[in-house]
């Protein structure tokens, strides 16, 4: 019997949707499955391919495929919008055809779950040719708690649809998604994972160490903001509050910026935090950050923070901070505040008050020195490693796998009694 023809779906290629199909396309090759990609014609010609997914291209049939809309400003393929919508349902229509799957997934499904729960000719597709599929999906109204009727009304309507969907499996990386999945109903339940949100593994290393990899001074305490470097981290909110600081905190006490940044924040940081730079309290590494680096820049931090000021969802540097027993400094807000107060990873605060962030700018330096996560936070980060992910989302394709290596085991004794 051929290997098990399988079908990734994904167009984009900025963020970490790329990285996230090495994950899932890594084990299905070590599964011997037949694996396939319908991806933009952008993607495959990107950087971020053939960092992600160089290693794999031996082993990966990769459709590019040329009716995505592109986004107006930068790099990477547009999801927001009807138009981008109807591109991304054309993307996927003309990879089913193309290569009829026996299993299809849906690495970043936020942009399609609502309209595949509409009458549309994709699900139907998948319906009538027994198409297993499954969706990861990283956001909704139903993935945070919330207060007021309509906003209660759109989380019911936002679960009705993607419900409705064709979706076997939906995954999800936020508990209180799956909660509200499960509560909506028992059929629902039955379909609804937990995915983790997966770290590669880290890179272990002191922080005198980790500081002359970065070329940056070995002695004091950095508070770390490590990642893309964008106003929406929150980052004007942090350094205003840390001058604030300043007057409560050692002469060698620093910030670390490490990523790559965009050019309002250049612009702001070279105006208005130009003493922060010239005093050597600010430390700033613009650039596109390695594995390496970036393990380096969280282990270079004495704190690891998360002003993001609206973000609800998931974020992964906490993951990395606990990973490498960093205590996290982060916005009283959605998933982080949950999370690092339930499993004690650190401290929370209103980023809006900026005597308050200030102050806790302090504790968490000063509390940096004696912090180790305990053992529910070690069980966390095992949750969340990359292995973990490519097992949580296989786990249906290997049952189907053993289902149908039963049935052909079955079909062989048969024929050999007659």
């Amino acid at each position: 019997m051929p290997p098990m023809r399988v079908l990734i779906f994904e167009p984009q290629y900025v963020g970490h949707n790329l990285a996230y199909v090495n994950y899932l396309a890594s084990r299905l090759v070590e599964l011997d499955c037949d694996v396939h990609l319908v991806t933009s014609r952008q993607a495959l010609e990107s950087d971020e391919f053939e960092n992600h997914l160089g290693h794999l291209r031996p082993h990966l049939r990769c459709l590019p495929v040329d009716v995505f809309s592109k986004r107006s400003k930068g790099n990477g393929i547009s999801v927001n919008g009807i138009v981008s919508a109807r591109s991304l349902m054309r993307g996927l229509q003309i990879g089913l055809k193309s290569i009829q799957p026996e299993h299809l997934y849906v690495v970043s499904g936020n942009p399609l779950a609502h309209w595949m729960g509409l009458p549309n000719p994709i699900s139907s597709y998948l319906r009538n040719h027994g198409i297993e599929s499954e969706v990861v999906l990283l956001f909704g109204k139903y993935a945070y708690r919330h207060q007021g009727f309509s906003a209660a009304l759109k989380e019911k309507l936002a679960l009705l649809a993607l419900a409705r969907g064709p979706w076997n499996r939906i995954h999800h990386i936020l508990p209180r998604a799956i909660e509200a999945m499960s509560t909506f109903s028992r059929e629902f339940a039955q379909r609804a994972r937990l995915l983790p949100d997966p770290i590669d593994p880290p890179i272990l290393m002191t922080r005198s160490e980790a500081r002359r990899s970065l070329g940056i001074p070995e002695n004091g305490r950095y508070m770390g903001l490590i990642g893309v470097i964008e106003k929406r981290k929150g980052i004007f909110k942090f350094l205003e509050a840390f001058e604030r600081a300043l007057v409560h905190l050692r002469a060698d006490d620093r910030v670390l910026l490490a990523g790559k940044s965009t050019e309002e924040v250049r612009s702001f940081l070279a105006s208005r935090f130009q003493e922060l730079s010239n005093s050597g309290r600010l430390i700033f590494l613009d650039g596109h950050l390695s594995a390496q680096d970036l393990w380096a820049a969280c282990n270079a931090s004495d704190v690891v923070t998360t002003p993001y000021p609206d973000h609800v969802y998931s974020a992964s540097i906490v993951i990395r901070a606990a990973a490498i027993n960093r205590i996290v400094l982060a916005n009283k807000i959605g998933w982080m505040e949950e999370t690092i107060d339930e499993l004690s990873l650190g401290i929370t605060c209103d980023i809006n008050d900026s005597q308050m962030f200030a102050a806790k700018i302090v504790e968490s330096l000063d509390s940096s020195l004696n912090f180790t996560i305990n053992a529910r936070a070690q069980r966390f980060v095992q949750f969340h490693s990359q292995s973990n992910f490519a097992t949580c989302l296989t786990d249906r394709l290997c049952e189907r796998m053993h289902q149908r290596r039963a049935v052909e085991q079955d079909c062989r004794k048969q024929s050999d009694a007659a």
